[in-house]
């Protein structure tokens, strides 16, 4: 069976070399998309993302890449993964930094975490470490990963409707931690940092509409 070609988007940010390790580990055959003919290279893409989201954005809209890839979003004929940062750039914008716009693939806004509810315990901010993700609906991306445990870091997180959420994690209190609408997915977690749990991940989002 010929392997799918993931197209990792390289504009300057994420960890882009180990994203590839775990798509060569989970089967799948990763490409660097660094300009517009390499789009057409590829079955599918991820959006990866570090850092701040003034700083992502910026870098992603000055690129040779944006058109395209809004392009590709806007006909529906591939799927997109968006991680962590690049989950967030998904949206139509985030408080970080004062008021940024995203992508506005999907309707919603990131906010900070709210540490101010009288928590049992101080909440720390940024969120380190391992979660579960529970289900909010049922996902092809999440098949066979009831039982999951995936590593996150972030400071912020999406505020969306109910009908795009398709993960949910506790950390203080319930936030969305992974969505879906059409064929864009997201993830606030970091799948290439998360052993079996992100390859099987890996390994589910290759499948996706195949």
């Amino acid at each position: 069976m010929k392997k799918l070609t993931i197209g990792i988007i390289d504009y300057g940010v994420g960890n882009i070399g180990s994203i590839g390790n775990m798509l060569s580990r989970a089967g799948s055959e990763p490409f660097f998309v660094r300009e517009r003919a390499d789009f057409a290279r590829c079955d599918k893409y991820i959006l990866p993302g570090v850092g701040s989201f003034s700083s992502a954005m910026q870098l992603l809209q000055s690129s040779p890449l944006l058109g395209e890839l809004n392009a590709i979003v806007a006909s529906g004929e591939k799927s997109v993964l968006g991680i962590c940062l690049g989950m967030q750039m998904l949206f139509e914008g985030s408080d970080e930094g004062g008021s940024c716009k995203g992508l506005g693939w999907i309707p919603g806004r990131i906010v900070k975490f709210n540490t101010e509810q009288p928590f049992p315990e101080p909440l720390p901010v940024p969120h380190m470490g391992w979660s579960k993700v529970a289900l909010a609906q049922e996902s092809p991306l999440f098949d066979g990963l009831l039982d999951n445990r995936f590593y996150h870091v972030h400071s912020y997180h999406v505020i969306t409707d109910a009908c795009y959420v398709i993960g949910k994690t506790l950390y203080g209190y319930q936030y969305v931690t992974a969505v879906n609408h059409g064929k864009v997915y997201g993830v606030q977690f970091h799948p290439e940092k998360s052993h079996r749990f992100g390859m099987r991940m890996m390994q589910n989002f290759a499948k996706l509409c195949v």
